[in-house]
C-alpha cells in the first residue's frame, strides 16, 4: 500500500522566499562585518592622501624658490657684509732733503716786497727742508684703478705725476729751523704740513714743475737783540708753493722750490694770543730750498 508522499519538492516560490528571507536575515551580519573594512579603508585612503597632501605642501613650502625681490635683499645684505681680501700694494715714494733759506717777512710791507721788523737784524735764516710724498702715476691708478676714485682717474696722463702726503706723516716735520745769530736775530723753530696735496704740470717723467698747497703748523722762537722783537711765534697756517725739478737717473733728481707760508698774524714781540697791527705782526714766511730727491718702491697691504 502506497503511504502518501509528503512534499519533497519544494516549489519554486518557496525557494524564492527562502532565499529572500536569508538575505533579509544576513545582510545587516554581512554590513556590520564588511563596513568596517570600507570605514578603514576610506580613512586609510584619507589619512594617506591627508598626510600626503600635507607632505607635499611641506615640501612645497621648503623648496619652493624665493622671490626676486628676496634675493636681491639677501645678496644686497650678503655684499654689505662681504668683506675685500687685503691686497699687496707697491706705490713709489719719493724722499726730498736739502737746505732751506727762511724769510720772516710779510709781503709788500715798508715799500718792499719782503720786508719787516725781522728782515732789519738778518733777511734770511737757514734750516733744513724734507720732504715725504707718495708719487701716484698713471701707470699706478692702471694697476690699482680701486684705489683712486672715479672721478680722479681722468686726471691722470701718461707721464703725470700726483704726489700725496698722508696726515701720519706730520709727526715729521717738513723744516726744522736752526738759525743762530748772525747779526742782531736769530730763529729755531720747526714746521709741521699737516696734509699736502701736488699736482705735477709738465707730464714728463724726467722734468717736473708741481704746484702744491697744504695746512701747516708753525712754532719758531725768534731771538733778537731788537727792542721789542724776542717771539714765540705759534700758528696754524697755509702753504702753497711751486717747485722744479729733474731725475737725473730713475730713482736720484734735484729740486728747486719756492713756498710761501701764510698765517693769523702774530704781535712781534707780543704773546701768542696777540695779534697785532700794521708792520708789528707776523703773517707770512717765504722759503726757498734746495733737495736731492730719492726713489724707492714702498709695499704695504690694503
Amino acid at each position: 500500500m502506497n503511504s502518501p508522499r509528503v512534499c519533497r519538492q519544494i516549489s519554486p516560490r518557496a525557494l524564492l522566499l527562502l532565499s529572500l528571507l536569508l538575505i533579509g536575515l544576513g545582510s545587516p551580519t554581512l554590513a556590520a562585518a564588511g563596513e568596517p573594512d570600507r570605514t578603514e579603508r576610506t580613512a586609510q585612503d584619507s589619512g594617506g592622501s591627508t598626510g600626503q597632501s600635507i607632505t607635499t605642501r611641506a615640501q612645497g613650502k621648503r623648496g619652493t624658490r624665493p622671490k626676486s625681490s628676496q634675493r636681491r635683499r639677501s645678496t644686497r645684505s650678503g655684499a654689505k657684509t662681504r668683506k675685500r681680501a687685503p691686497r699687496q700694494v707697491t706705490v713709489p715714494v719719493e724722499l726730498g732733503v736739502g737746505p732751506a733759506f727762511f724769510a720772516f717777512s710779510n709781503p709788500i710791507s715798508g715799500g718792499e716786497v719782503l720786508g719787516g721788523p725781522l728782515t732789519e737784524g738778518q733777511m734770511f735764516h737757514y734750516g733744513l727742508r724734507i720732504d715725504i710724498a707718495a708719487i701716484i702715476t698713471y701707470d699706478f691708478v692702471r694697476k690699482y684703478p680701486r684705489l683712486v676714485p672715479r672721478k680722479y682717474r681722468s686726471m691722470f696722463k701718461p707721464g703725470s705725476e700726483f704726489r700725496y702726503t698722508p696726515g701720519i706723516l706730520a709727526l715729521i716735520p717738513r723744516d726744522i729751523i736752526i738759525s743762530p745769530k748772525l747779526n742782531d736775530t736769530g730763529v729755531y723753530g720747526a714746521n709741521w704740513q699737516l696734509l699736502g696735496i701736488g699736482i705735477d704740470l709738465l707730464s714728463s717723467p724726467k722734468a717736473n714743475l708741481n704746484v702744491g698747497a697744504g695746512l701747516l703748523a708753525t712754532y719758531a722762537y725768534i731771538d733778537s737783540d731788537l727792542p721789542n722783537t724776542s717771539t714765540h711765534f705759534l700758528r696754524p697756517g697755509a702753504s702753497v708753493g711751486l717747485s722744479a725739478g729733474a731725475m737725473l737717473t730713475d730713482t736720484i733728481g734735484l729740486r728747486l722750490g719756492w713756498n710761501s707760508n701764510f698765517y693769523i698774524p702774530q704781535e712781534i714781540g707780543g704773546g701768542i694770543l696777540d695779534m697785532g697791527e700794521g708792520d708789528r705782526s707776523l703773517w707770512h714766511i717765504g722759503e726757498a730750498y734746495l733737495q736731492l730727491r730719492v726713489r724707492f718702491p714702498y709695499t704695504t697691504t690694503l
